[in-house]
């Protein structure tokens, strides 16, 4: 598994970068089909569908957001 962490302040996949943020990748050559932020007791999933447009859904609950950190942290400390 190949990990790498961007941190040039320009736009990137996934938007404008604005400083309040930090965006990690875990593979430079595979494209995953989605999104998935990890914020604030809250997880979001986003998505585009068969026509091009984003989908997505938002979990506003603590304990799927701490399960989610869980999982990232682990996954990105075997990366390292």
């Amino acid at each position: 598994m190949s990990c790498w962490k961007k941190a040039d302040k320009t736009f990137i996949s996934g938007g404008m970068l604005r400083g309040l943020d930090e965006r990690k990748w875990l593979s430079k050559k595979e494209s995953s089909p989605t999104y998935t932020l990890i914020y604030s007791g809250k997880v979001a999933i986003i998505s585009l569908d068969d026509g091009g447009e984003p989908l997505g859904v938002v979990v506003e609950d603590e304990n799927t957001y701490t399960t989610q950190a869980m999982i990232f942290k682990y996954v990105w400390n075997l990366c390292q």
